[in-house]
């Protein structure tokens, strides 16, 4: 048989080709150990050592609960291309053991590292606190908790429990909600009056169900206000020796009393404003007292007022305090029953400072809120510049908006209201109380 030059060379380019492909060769890669378990995560990965003589295609971990997984098992993507590269495992389920391999993919095939294996932590129950009774009644309670860790799993209900007899269970009477971590309230309603009840927040997840800590309460043999002045106050100074009572609402520890230091923490002095030209045209920290009377105000707790500049200065409160924020302020709230009767509950009872209205306070909290009024910048109120107002019947105090020092609000509590309300952004000159939260 014959073979022509064109047949020859053909077949010439064809056995140059497949030498060609015959060089290529699938990846080599290297599997990294694992880290970062979790009960359902953990983290590999590994490095294209060669990648055969052609480009990567596609990289990442294969893992499975068999030996030798492939990228027919369960798989990250991790890019193409070589060098190292790391790989997030997730869905996995708790103390379970898993194998790993790297793998990488070329026009060739696919290449495999070295089998790596670990075991998931095992979910363990939740861990919780049961914090305090309050807000007792002859029918109704009030319980706070606290899901301090999850236990790695996922919490499908939690709440409180409670039963006239010890260590109540979720078979007993309970409330019920969905919450990963952090912190609750639960009312409880249907009690029995002048009768002792056990109570504990609980928690089921993947694990089981876990229980707080026991505490118990005795209802009330009838309804009516019980004022926290009957309780102890701890107590903190300022710098000028000032005594101001404290009190712990929940988690929060807050001054009961309105400040009334006139020099920051390190010392420094914040200047007295008295003239009314001059306090409505500052841009700098300034504090008064109303009617410039520092003698009665001082002595009644209605303590001074400060502009923005001065509150929204960190040292102002003692050391271990500060200014609250709109979210303390929120969470003060709540817990006394939320902004539509909070007021009842935080204002000091009876009319030695307070004018009568329509709401009678009670103070349960004993928070005593008073009536400072306020210092007016003369322009969105309805006084001259640099004027007093509503002594007796307002009281107003500093937040912190957003939790950020460059936007800022005020609280506001009515004689004509049980209710708390906030103005945002008021001007930054206008006076108002200072009430300091705790670190």
């Amino acid at each position: 048989m014959k073979i022509t030059l064109a047949a020859f060379l053909c077949l010439g380019q064809v056995a140059v080709l497949q030498s060609c492909r015959e060089k290529v060769q699938i990846p080599v890669v290297n599997t990294f150990n694992t880290s970062g378990i979790s009960t359902t995560k953990a983290i590999s990965g590994g490095t294209v050592i060669d990648d055969g003589g052609d480009e990567i295609i596609v990289r990442g971990v294969c893992w499975d609960i068999h030996r030798m997984p492939t990228t027919a098992s369960n798989k990250t993507i991790d890019g193409a291309g070589g060098g190292s590269f790391t790989s997030l495992i997730s869905g996995l389920a708790d103390n379970t053991t898993y194998y790993v391999r790297a793998y990488a993919e070329n026009q060739e095939g696919t290449g495999y590292g070295d089998e790596v294996s670990f075991t998931t932590h095992e979910v363990s129950l939740a861990n919780l606190s049961t914090n305090i009774v309050y807000f007792i009644s002859s029918s109704t309670a009030v319980i706070s908790g606290t899901i301090l860790d999850n236990g790695g799993g996922s919490i499908s209900s939690y709440g409180v429990c409670w039963n006239t007899d010890p260590l109540p269970t979720e078979s007993d009477n309970k409330t019920s909600g969905k919450l990963l971590t952090g912190n609750f309230i639960s009312n409880i309603g249907g009690l029995t009056a002048n009768t002792m009840y056990y109570v504990r927040a609980y928690a089921v997840s993947n694990a089981g169900t876990s229980y707080g800590n026991e505490l118990s309460f005795i209802t009330l043999e009838r309804d009516g206000p019980v004022f926290k002045s009957e309780l102890t106050y701890e107590t903190v100074e300022d710098i000028d020796g000032n005594e101001y009572k404290t009190t712990q609402l929940g988690t929060q520890v807050w001054f009961a009393e309105n400040l009334k230091t006139t020099r920051y923490r390190d010392g420094k002095p914040i200047p007295r404003v008295t003239a009314t030209d001059d306090w409505s045209s500052l841009t700098s920290e300034a504090y008064c007292w109303y009617d410039n009377d520092v003698s009665g105000y001082v002595k009644s707790n209605y303590g001074a007022l400060y502009n923005w500049y001065a509150a929204n200065n960190s040292m102002l409160c003692p050391e271990g305090w500060h200014l609250p924020t709109n979210t303390e302020w929120t969470e003060l709230i709540n817990f006394n029953g939320g902004a539509s009767v909070a007021g009842i509950r935080l204002k000091e009872n009876g009319t030695t400072h307070w004018s009568s209205g329509i709401e009678e306070a009670t103070n349960e909290s004993g928070f005593t809120a008073l009536p400072g009024g306020s210092r007016s910048y003369g322009n969105d109120w309805d006084y001259g510049l640099g004027e007093w107002s509503e002594m007796g019947y307002y009281g107003y105090w500093w937040s912190l908006g957003s939790d950020s020092h460059s936007s800022y609000s005020a609280v506001v509590m009515s004689s004509l209201s049980g209710s708390v309300s906030v103005i945002l952004k008021p001007h930054n000159t206008t006076g108002f109380s200072v009430r300091c939260l705790k670190d």
